[in-house]
């Protein structure tokens, strides 16, 4: 008897065990995620960013440094192994508004620098290349300290400014 009360209990309880597993449901499921990374610049100019020269004040054939740099904070996000670009391009020359054909060329405006920019001169022509050896995303700071050549042909007189476009590209 006692044998057949635990059969008995066995099997009441295996039933227990099947009825709950046949009521019970499953399935699975699956998500794919993925990420996308694009390439980013952006381009901060502090400091001066309106440099002035004063030509009165010197003797001819002696430079004018602008006072104050211009501080450029250029941020890129690229490859590991790609060259992120700086360039700068003068809008035009400085035209003489008071003696008309009397301008200043752009490309008498040059530039010393520090930081992660190299020095150059500026340019209505074509792009000039700012940056040094840039690999990689990075911020990349520096600052370009204006001089103007003082020529003895300049005339006297009012002249328009320069527009200077900076391009920073991260590909």
């Amino acid at each position: 008897m006692k044998r057949m009360q635990i059969l008995l209990a066995a099997a009441c309880a295996a039933t227990l065990v099947f009825a709950g597993s046949a009521l019970a449901a499953g399935d699975t499921g699956t998500v794919t995620l993925s990420a996308s990374v694009a390439a980013k610049a952006a381009l901060t100019l502090s400091g001066n960013t309106a440099p002035n020269f004063d030509l009165s004040t010197v003797d001819n054939g002696t430079a004018v440094t602008a006072t104050g740099a211009t501080t450029v904070a250029a941020k890129v996000r690229t490859g590991a192994t790609q060259n992120p670009t700086l360039t700068v391009q003068a809008g035009g020359d400085f035209v003489n508004s008071t003696y008309a054909g009397n301008d200043i060329p752009a490309s008498d405006v040059t530039w010393a620098a520090t930081g992660n920019l190299i020095a150059g001169i500026l340019s209505k022509a074509a792009p000039v290349t700012v940056n040094g050896a840039w690999t990689g995303s990075n911020t990349y700071t520096g600052d370009m300290t204006w001089t103007l050549a003082n020529n003895s042909n300049y005339s006297t007189g009012t002249y328009s400014n320069i527009l200077v476009t900076y391009t920073l590209t991260a590909p």
